[in-house]
C-alpha cells in the first residue's frame, strides 16, 4: 500500500463569501487542508492554534487594518508565504509584502501554481 502525500494546509482570510468560497471550490479535490476565515482578527487567531503553509487573503478588508495582519503573519517564525488576491489591479496595489499576486479573475491552474511556487522544494511530491 502506498502512502498518501501530505496535505498542505492553506488559510484563506477573506471577508467576501464569493471570493472566499471560490477560492475554496478551486482547491477543493487538491492536496489541501482548507481554513477560511472572514476577518484579520479571526485569520490570527487561526495562525496562532495551526501552522499553515500559506496563507491566501484579499487586501481589502472593511474595518480593518490589512497592513497589521501582514506584518503579524510576516513577523511569524518561520514567517509563512502570502498570496494576495484582488479584484484591484496590480498598478493601484502595493504588492511588495506578499510572495505572490493574483488578479481576480484567476483560474483554478493558476492558483494552485502559486500555491506550490511558494511551498519548499522538500514538501512538493516528486514530479514523475
Amino acid at each position: 500500500m502506498s502512502e498518501l502525500p501530505p496535505k498542505y494546509r492553506i488559510l484563506v482570510i477573506d471577508g467576501e463569501f464569493p471570493i472566499s468560497s471560490s477560492i475554496t471550490l478551486c482547491l477543493e479535490g487538491k492536496n489541501f487542508l482548507l481554513t477560511s476565515v472572514e476577518n484579520a482578527g479571526e485569520g490570527l487567531r487561526a495562525l496562532e492554534q495551526q501552522n499553515f503553509e500559506v496563507v491566501i487573503c484579499d487586501q481589502a478588508m472593511p474595518h480593518e487594518s490589512t497592513g497589521a495582519l501582514i506584518a503579524a503573519i510576516k513577523s511569524r517564525t518561520p514567517p509563512v508565504p502570502i498570496i494576495l488576491v484582488t479584484t484591484q489591479g496590480g498598478g493601484a496595489v502595493d504588492i511588495t509584502p506578499y510572495d505572490a499576486f493574483l488578479p481576480q479573475p484567476f483560474t483554478t491552474t493558476q492558483l494552485v501554481l502559486a500555491i506550490e511556487d511558494l511551498l519548499p522544494l522538500d514538501a512538493l511530491p516528486p514530479s514523475a
